[in-house]
């Protein structure tokens, strides 16, 4: 007869943070500009106080060492610049890469996080260099990016701002409806209008009336649906590949919102390819950074389960899929216990996460063959 394993919630936990603790995290090759930036600096261009070096360093500034900003050469003296604002959409911190091309000796690029202040080139200092390097950014932060030219005006350059993601959801106003559909509802996040037209889904149900707002505000019309907590999805009309979704986001049938669901913060997960050219800035400082919120950007939607909606029963109720979509039934049992590498176990010892799932699989496997030796 074989020996029956029991596997305790506990025992998920350490699975899975087991299996956590040697994953890696893929994420996706993103890019701020499709193309480089081909422009040039004028006389007409702002003017900065004083210029980082022009001699390239031995090896390019790299995303695992910070920097600190050395003292500006010639402090006293004006030099015109160009300046364009890029956001690092991804929910987490980014490693972003800047690479220059330019006459050698005649410019030097540097990147600050918000705002450039031509009066103290020190100031939000993130790194620098005349050819390429590499900074981190914080999740959903504004950066900016100047050119500076340290000998002549009309001097032209090419710049291309690579790792920051093109398009990411952030909330979804209201995250609940009635199963009939038409409730209006408001998307929130960045990078809608680089790629627009979008369509958005929830679950595998299209909304209809698909508006751009702005680049950081859609507007559409839920379809009908069954009751359950789905994912909600925008995705470019033009390149499939361009697509973030927002997990258990929205509710049918809810009265309120599922747990995390107006803005999923750590529970979120975006898939983000491609990307947009930042615009350039004319005069003065640039605008500040954004808001920043925590979780994650890894990719793709996850194959587990979640938390049900706020005042959901209790119960045994599995998860389905639509259409690679995911839906909870409103009987799903909340997680009971989690650490923090994002895993937890329900209340009856069942994983939240598909990555839980392997680990108690592996776990079970493990203690029945050592039964099995010991008998």
């Amino acid at each position: 007869m074989n020996p029956v394993v029991k596997i305790t919630a506990s025992s998920c936990a350490l699975g899975a943070l087991l299996l956590w603790s040697n994953a890696a995290r893929a994420d996706a090759a993103r890019s701020c500009t499709g193309a480089p930036i081909a422009d040039n600096i004028a006389a007409a261009d702002p003017l900065q106080k004083g210029h980082f070096a022009t001699t390239p360093p031995a090896a390019p500034p790299a995303c695992d060492v910070p920097r600190v900003a050395s003292d500006p050469l010639e402090p006293a003296a004006d030099f015109h610049y160009k300046a364009y604002t890029f956001k690092n959409r991804s929910r987490d911190a980014a490693c972003i890469s800047v690479n220059t091309s330019s006459p050698v000796g005649v410019t030097t690029t540097a990147a600050y996080l918000g705002a450039f202040d031509p009066a103290n080139i020190k100031s939000n200092y993130l790194s620098d260099s005349p050819t390429q390097f590499s900074m981190n950014v914080p999740g959903l932060a504004d950066f900016t990016v100047v050119v500076t030219s340290t000998s002549a005006t009309d001097v032209a350059f090419g710049l291309t701002v690579g790792g920051c993601g093109q398009m990411v959801l952030t909330g979804v106003t209201p995250a609940f409806g009635p199963v009939t559909g038409a409730t209006p509802i408001t998307i929130s996040g960045s990078g809608f209008a680089t790629t627009a037209p979008l369509t958005v889904t929830i679950g595998a149900a299209a909304a209809t009336n698909v508006t751009l707002v702005d680049d950081s505000t859609l507007t559409a019309t839920t379809a009908a649906n069954a009751a359950g907590t789905y994912d909600v999805t925008a995705t470019s009309a033009a390149n499939a590949a361009i697509t973030s979704t927002l997990p258990m986001a929205f509710a049918y049938g809810a009265t309120t919102a599922p747990d995390g669901g107006v803005d999923a913060g750590a529970d979120a997960a975006a898939t983000d390819a491609g990307g947009s050219t930042g615009g350039p800035t004319t005069g003065g400082p640039t605008s500040g950074s954004s808001s920043s919120s925590g979780g994650n950007d890894t990719g793709g939607n996850d194959n587990g389960g979640n938390a049900a909606p706020s005042g959901g029963a209790g119960g045994d109720a599995g998860v389905t899929a639509d259409g690679g979509a995911k839906r909870v039934s409103a009987k799903k049992p909340k997680a009971t216990e989690e650490d923090d590498s994002g895993f937890g176990c329900n209340e009856v010892g069942r994983p939240v996460s598909g990555i839980g799932t392997f680990a108690m699989a592996l776990l079970g496997v493990a203690a029945l063959l050592r039964k099995r030796r010991a008998a």
